[in-house]
């Protein structure tokens, strides 16, 4: 009688065990820009900033006194390129010859203009990244 018991305890256990893991499984999306709930977008983002290894450039006091310098040599530079632009632009397009072929070095670029059989040909280089740009004018 004992063991019967026994016997019919473990079966109803093992019953009940087998139904508590037959359950259906689902799949919901965590991130709210998937369809998850809006209410995990704070954890999702304080999650990926613990992560993240970005840090942010602090700017320094000399950055500041040597802005408005920089910007005025910036300008210059454009000021000066513009011109040179034009100058192409009037030798090639107009009666003006102001333009003479060369090497011109103007703050990080170095500029050589030079005649062909298709236009004049710019080729701009930049000395700080070693970038090279070269720009074909042609006859008209």
């Amino acid at each position: 009688m004992k063991t019967l018991k026994v016997v019919l305890l473990l079966v109803f256990l093992s019953s009940a065990a087998s139904s508590a893991l037959a359950q259906q499984l689902t799949f919901s999306f965590i991130n709210p820009s998937f369809g998850g709930s809006p209410l995990n977008a704070s954890w999702l983002m304080q999650s990926a900033q613990v992560q993240s290894d970005y840090k942010q450039k602090e700017a320094s006091t000399t950055d500041k006194s040597d802005s408005e310098l920089d910007e005025f040599a910036k300008n210059l530079n454009n000021q000066i390129l513009y011109s040179l632009s034009n100058a192409i632009i009037q030798k090639q397009f107009g009666t003006d010859n102001k333009l003479k072929e060369g090497v011109y070095n103007i703050g990080k670029y170095r500029i050589n203009i030079g005649s062909g059989s298709g236009g004049v040909t710019v080729t701009i280089f930049d000395n700080s990244t070693g970038n090279q740009t070269q720009v074909t004018v042609p006859n008209y």
